[in-house]
Protein backbone atom coordinates (compact mmCIF):
# COMPACT_ATOMS: atom_id res chain seq x y z
CA UNK A 1 0.00 0.00 0.00
CA UNK A 2 1.94 3.33 -1.10
CA UNK A 3 1.57 6.08 1.89
CA UNK A 4 -0.22 9.01 1.60
CA UNK A 5 1.15 12.62 1.13
CA UNK A 6 -0.19 15.33 2.37
CA UNK A 7 0.47 18.88 2.20
CA UNK A 8 -0.69 21.34 4.57
CA UNK A 9 -0.58 25.10 3.52
CA UNK A 10 -2.18 28.44 4.34
CA UNK A 11 -3.08 31.19 1.79
CA UNK A 12 -1.01 33.98 4.26
CA UNK A 13 1.76 32.01 4.13
CA UNK A 14 5.13 33.42 1.78
CA UNK A 15 6.32 30.40 1.64
CA UNK A 16 3.19 28.08 1.11
CA UNK A 17 3.34 30.07 -2.24
CA UNK A 18 6.97 29.56 -2.61
CA UNK A 19 6.39 25.32 -1.63
CA UNK A 20 3.20 25.44 -3.74
CA UNK A 21 5.00 26.62 -6.66
CA UNK A 22 8.02 24.21 -6.16
CA UNK A 23 5.36 21.17 -5.82
CA UNK A 24 3.63 22.04 -8.85
CA UNK A 25 3.99 18.93 -11.24
CA UNK A 26 4.88 16.35 -7.87
CA UNK A 27 2.71 13.71 -9.34
CA UNK A 28 3.56 13.84 -12.62
CA UNK A 29 7.42 13.54 -11.23
CA UNK A 30 7.25 11.20 -8.79
CA UNK A 31 4.26 8.89 -9.95
CA UNK A 32 2.23 9.71 -6.63
CA UNK A 33 -0.38 11.65 -5.47
CA UNK A 34 -0.03 14.65 -3.54
CA UNK A 35 -2.68 15.62 -1.61
CA UNK A 36 -3.20 20.01 -1.16
CA UNK A 37 -4.84 20.72 2.27
CA UNK A 38 -5.13 24.27 3.36
CA UNK A 39 -5.83 24.85 6.70
CA UNK A 40 -5.87 27.81 8.96
CA UNK A 41 -2.73 28.22 10.53
CA UNK A 42 -3.71 31.05 12.32
CA UNK A 43 -6.07 29.21 14.80
CA UNK A 44 -3.31 26.14 15.49
CA UNK A 45 -1.14 29.29 16.41
CA UNK A 46 -3.94 29.81 19.01
CA UNK A 47 -4.29 26.45 19.95
CA UNK A 48 -0.03 26.74 20.72
CA UNK A 49 -0.72 29.86 22.32
CA UNK A 50 2.44 31.46 19.89
CA UNK A 51 3.28 34.61 21.02
CA UNK A 52 2.12 37.39 18.29
CA UNK A 53 4.63 38.24 15.10
CA UNK A 54 7.11 40.95 16.53
CA UNK A 55 8.31 43.70 14.38
CA UNK A 56 11.68 42.57 14.18
CA UNK A 57 10.46 38.96 13.28
CA UNK A 58 8.34 39.71 10.89
CA UNK A 59 11.17 42.47 9.14
CA UNK A 60 13.17 38.94 8.76
CA UNK A 61 10.52 36.91 7.38
CA UNK A 62 9.96 39.54 4.66
CA UNK A 63 13.86 39.46 3.66
CA UNK A 64 14.25 36.03 3.70
CA UNK A 65 11.13 34.94 1.46
CA UNK A 66 11.80 37.54 -1.17
CA UNK A 67 15.61 35.87 -0.96
CA UNK A 68 13.95 32.69 -0.96
CA UNK A 69 11.30 33.13 -3.73
CA UNK A 70 14.24 35.36 -5.93
CA UNK A 71 16.65 31.68 -5.32
CA UNK A 72 13.70 29.72 -6.80
CA UNK A 73 13.17 32.72 -9.55
CA UNK A 74 10.05 33.27 -8.96
CA UNK A 75 8.39 36.89 -8.29
CA UNK A 76 7.43 38.07 -4.83
CA UNK A 77 5.84 41.21 -3.57
CA UNK A 78 5.01 41.34 0.04
CA UNK A 79 1.07 42.21 0.48
CA UNK A 80 -0.07 45.74 1.36
CA UNK A 81 -1.97 43.66 3.51
CA UNK A 82 -0.46 41.14 5.85
CA UNK A 83 -1.70 38.46 6.89
CA UNK A 84 -5.26 38.49 5.48
CA UNK A 85 -8.00 35.96 6.43
CA UNK A 86 -7.90 33.19 3.92
CA UNK A 87 -11.53 31.61 4.24
CA UNK A 88 -12.94 32.33 0.95
CA UNK A 89 -10.41 30.80 -1.05
CA UNK A 90 -9.80 27.57 1.13
CA UNK A 91 -13.99 27.35 1.06
CA UNK A 92 -13.68 27.64 -2.66
CA UNK A 93 -10.35 25.03 -3.07
CA UNK A 94 -12.13 22.33 -1.11
CA UNK A 95 -15.63 22.79 -2.68
CA UNK A 96 -13.88 21.66 -6.15
CA UNK A 97 -11.16 19.77 -4.87
CA UNK A 98 -13.46 16.43 -5.05
CA UNK A 99 -14.88 16.79 -8.40
CA UNK A 100 -12.21 18.92 -10.12
CA UNK A 101 -8.87 18.43 -8.79
CA UNK A 102 -6.31 20.03 -10.83
CA UNK A 103 -8.76 22.66 -11.31
CA UNK A 104 -8.95 23.34 -7.57
CA UNK A 105 -4.88 23.27 -7.49
CA UNK A 106 -5.00 25.94 -10.34
CA UNK A 107 -6.79 28.01 -8.68
CA UNK A 108 -5.22 28.06 -5.36
CA UNK A 109 -1.89 28.81 -7.39
CA UNK A 110 -3.98 31.28 -8.89
CA UNK A 111 -4.98 32.71 -5.63
CA UNK A 112 -1.63 32.55 -4.49
CA UNK A 113 -0.23 34.13 -7.23
CA UNK A 114 -3.02 36.81 -6.80
CA UNK A 115 -1.67 37.76 -3.02
CA UNK A 116 1.94 36.86 -3.31
CA UNK A 117 2.58 38.48 -6.59
CA UNK A 118 0.15 41.22 -7.24
CA UNK A 119 -0.98 41.99 -4.16
CA UNK A 120 -5.30 41.33 -4.42
CA UNK A 121 -6.95 40.89 -1.36
CA UNK A 122 -8.13 37.35 -1.29
CA UNK A 123 -9.97 37.41 1.98
CA UNK A 124 -12.41 38.74 -0.69
CA UNK A 125 -15.14 36.53 -1.75
CA UNK A 126 -15.82 38.67 -4.57
CA UNK A 127 -12.35 38.29 -5.87
CA UNK A 128 -11.81 34.76 -5.47
CA UNK A 129 -15.54 34.47 -7.38
CA UNK A 130 -14.38 36.46 -10.28
CA UNK A 131 -11.13 34.31 -10.04
CA UNK A 132 -13.05 31.23 -10.36
CA UNK A 133 -14.95 32.54 -13.09
CA UNK A 134 -11.93 33.02 -15.12
CA UNK A 135 -11.13 29.13 -14.71
CA UNK A 136 -14.62 28.47 -16.37
CA UNK A 137 -16.25 27.90 -12.86
CA UNK A 138 -19.90 28.92 -12.76
CA UNK A 139 -20.22 32.20 -9.98
CA UNK A 140 -23.28 30.90 -8.51
CA UNK A 141 -21.97 27.22 -7.90
CA UNK A 142 -18.77 28.54 -6.32
CA UNK A 143 -20.77 30.86 -4.28
CA UNK A 144 -22.82 28.17 -3.03
CA UNK A 145 -19.79 26.20 -2.05
CA UNK A 146 -18.20 29.16 -0.03
CA UNK A 147 -21.68 28.95 1.71
CA UNK A 148 -21.88 25.35 2.04
CA UNK A 149 -21.83 23.73 5.71
CA UNK A 150 -20.13 20.68 4.49
CA UNK A 151 -16.92 22.93 3.45
CA UNK A 152 -16.71 24.72 6.18
CA UNK A 153 -16.39 21.72 8.08
CA UNK A 154 -14.27 20.10 6.35
CA UNK A 155 -11.80 23.35 6.81
CA UNK A 156 -12.54 23.41 10.45
CA UNK A 157 -11.35 19.86 10.19
CA UNK A 158 -8.79 19.56 8.14
CA UNK A 159 -7.05 22.40 10.54
CA UNK A 160 -7.96 20.67 14.05
CA UNK A 161 -6.75 17.03 12.13
CA UNK A 162 -3.36 19.30 11.24
CA UNK A 163 -2.83 20.31 14.74
CA UNK A 164 -3.61 16.78 15.84
CA UNK A 165 -0.66 15.51 13.83
CA UNK A 166 2.01 17.85 15.18
CA UNK A 167 1.89 20.67 12.42
CA UNK A 168 2.66 24.03 13.71
CA UNK A 169 3.96 25.93 10.82
CA UNK A 170 3.07 25.83 7.06
CA UNK A 171 4.48 24.57 4.16
CA UNK A 172 4.29 21.09 6.51
CA UNK A 173 4.42 18.11 4.40
CA UNK A 174 3.60 14.58 5.67
CA UNK A 175 4.63 11.05 3.94
CA UNK A 176 3.31 9.23 5.85
CA UNK A 177 3.67 9.73 9.34
CA UNK A 178 7.31 10.98 8.37
CA UNK A 179 7.07 14.69 8.45
CA UNK A 180 8.81 17.80 6.49
CA UNK A 181 8.46 21.35 8.00
CA UNK A 182 9.38 24.20 5.52
CA UNK A 183 9.68 24.89 1.90
CA UNK A 184 13.30 24.37 2.50
CA UNK A 185 12.99 20.83 3.04
CA UNK A 186 10.39 19.50 -0.40
CA UNK A 187 13.91 18.51 -1.77
CA UNK A 188 14.81 16.04 0.81
CA UNK A 189 10.83 14.94 0.80
CA UNK A 190 10.94 14.47 -2.32
CA UNK A 191 13.81 12.33 -2.54
CA UNK A 192 12.43 10.24 0.79
CA UNK A 193 9.04 9.34 -1.73
CA UNK A 194 11.19 8.27 -4.37
CA UNK A 195 13.59 6.02 -2.80
CA UNK A 196 10.86 5.24 0.22
CA UNK A 197 12.72 6.55 2.84
CA UNK A 198 15.84 5.74 4.69
CA UNK A 199 17.30 4.87 8.27
CA UNK A 200 18.07 8.13 10.33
Amino acid sequence: MSLSIDFYFDFSSPYSYIAANRLEGFDARNGKTLTWRPILIGAIFKLLNNPPQTELRQDYMMRDAKRTASFHRMPLNWPSRFPVNPLAACRAFYWLYEDKPDVAIQIALALLKAYWVTDHDISDADYVLDLGERFGIDREYLQEGLNDQTVKDKLRQTTEVAYQRGVFGVPWVFVGDEPFWGQDRLDQMERWVQISGWKY
